[in-house]
């Protein structure tokens, strides 16, 4: 989910989605070397989760304009539910050659 319990999930006007959304999309789009922690050009439930997981305070940390002071204060904590066999599986593949 993009936000835990009592958190919400932020949208940022200038990008036209939210926090959650903008960590994947760099996940899969400029950041995928960094994501792809092994570099095996694949990119799996587990690396999108710790990228996202890391990302999401960053990008919401330098998002405070755009919330209410009491919403700011509860930040936003992506969480992932995955099996510990399925967090290996991949789910984006890069387009460039390894």
């Amino acid at each position: 989910t993009a936000a835990s319990k009592n958190q919400f999930a932020i949208e940022v006007p200038s990008k036209l989605h939210g926090i959650f959304t903008a960590s994947i999309l760099e996940a899969t789009g400029k950041m995928f070397s960094k994501a792809d922690r092994n570099q095996d050009q694949l990119l799996s439930v587990a690396e999108l989760s710790d990228y996202c997981s890391q990302r999401v305070p960053q990008i919401f940390s330098n998002s405070e304009q755009f919330m209410a002071p009491e919403d700011f204060s509860r930040g936003q904590t992506p969480e992932f539910w995955a099996p510990e066999a399925d967090r290996s599986f991949p789910i984006f593949g890069s387009s460039t050659s390894p």
